[in-house]
């Protein structure tokens, strides 16, 4: 479903939206929602966080630099 739109990825039930400026950011989730729109998805906005500087996510930290481990499961360890 997130093919052709660059700087995403879907795992089960999140899309992470990735671009490298925030015009580019918006124009890649303008084109996300438009194709989730078209293939009848709906969002719950609760849910939804738009805009992140970094992100946690399956234990990793995303940001501007790239992935991460999360310090905090390395600290368990």
């Amino acid at each position: 479903m997130l093919s052709g739109i660059p700087g995403t990825s879907g795992y089960l039930d999140d899309i992470m939206i990735m671009g490298r400026s925030p015009t580019e950011l918006q124009d890649r989730v303008c084109a996300v929602l438009k194709r989730l729109q078209e293939y009848g998805f709906h969002l719950r906005a609760d849910k939804c966080q738009f805009f992140l500087e970094s992100i946690k996510y399956l234990g990793f930290i995303f940001d501007a630099t790239g992935r991460h481990p999360d310090p905090e499961n390395i600290r368990a360890i």
